[in-house]
């Protein structure tokens, strides 16, 4: 078992993702490299606690982790299919499969994203945008029938890729062709986007304001019915990663990472070793971390450290 971070071996293991819950607690997903060419599920989430590295085994592919605050504070661990792992306060479970009634991932396409809206609830979005809210231990809900194609045919072209909130009552989700969409606690309403091409994150900032990134280097801003475009010539890559933290917003494509400040869209480079593997970021209590493929840092107090 590891005992650092530092000696995650990324030759063999590779980071999917990650989280941040407290300046001394986040946790990473990786993957083992053969297994994964040989398409063998499995996932392994990895505490790092205060220094100490811990790891849990899963036979299946976890596809997004999420810190959530109600009903109790838990990491929630999502896969592809709707599998659920919960951890924190002494708990170690696995919970039954995402399923209400007849709707659940294994029938209609694999999970994308979970995500705590204002730090509260579990959300888990995927394609044929669904999303699902937790309301309990091994309880979610389908919220999705309002998203649906009247006709009720399966929407295999359709997907909600990332959700974010200001509460229950605001809520976001961008997916495929640009499509942002808004929930009220009670329905979902289509709202009319800047951009035609894939959103992979969005976040509900605490400057008010929404953003989502996607394919291409687009970048948007708004709430409610209104959105634009956030033009810059800065990059035409990817980007899958944001996070707001010291009042800037954060984006990550793979390898490189751009912040958004009072000039706009701007590349951020550590002065001292900046990063070559990116790919998710996640803030909370005062730090950030942006997490690659191969690659861990951490910025807090203005400090940007390598973590592996």
């Amino acid at each position: 078992m590891l005992t650092d971070i530092a000696q995650l071996d990324t030759a063999r293991l590779a980071i999917s993702t990650g989280c941040v819950r407290y300046a001394d607690l986040a946790y990473l997903v990786v993957t083992d490299r053969k297994l994964a060419k040989e398409k063998v599920p499995h996932s392994t989430i990895l505490s790092i606690d205060g220094g100490k590295v811990g790891g849990i085994d899963l036979h299946w592919a976890v596809a997004s982790v999420a810190v959530c605050h109600q009903p109790q504070e838990r990491l929630i661990a999502v896969g592809q299919w709707g599998q659920v792992r919960v951890l924190g306060g002494g708990e170690n479970a696995e919970e039954p499969p995402i399923h209400d009634g007849k709707l659940d991932p294994s029938h209609r396409g694999p999970l994308r994203e979970v995500r705590a809206v204002a730090r509260g609830r579990a959300y888990a979005v995927g394609t044929g945008r669904q999303c699902y809210l937790r309301e309990g231990p091994g309880h979610w809900r389908c919220i999705d029938a309002t998203a649906q194609a009247a006709d009720g045919k399966p929407l295999t072209d359709k997907s909600f890729e990332s959700i974010d909130g200001f509460s229950d009552q605001e809520v976001y989700a961008v997916g495929w062709d640009g499509e942002i969409w808004g929930w009220n606690g009670t329905r979902w309403q289509q709202f009319q986007s800047p951009t035609n091409v894939a959103l992979h994150k969005v976040i509900c900032a605490p400057d008010g304001h929404v953003y989502a990134c996607g394919k291409m280097g687009v970048v948007v801003k708004g709430r409610g019915t209104n959105w634009e475009i956030v033009e810059h010539a800065v990059t035409e890559e990817t980007f899958w990663g944001m996070a707001a933290f010291e009042d800037r917003i954060y984006l990550s494509t793979t390898h490189l990472l751009y912040v958004i400040d009072a000039r706009g869209l701007q590349p951020f480079q550590p002065a001292e070793d900046p990063p070559t593997s990116c790919y998710h970021l996640s803030a909370a209590d005062g730090v950030m971390w942006s997490i690659g493929f191969t690659e861990v840092f951490e910025m807090a107090a203005h400090r940007w450290t390598r973590l592996l």
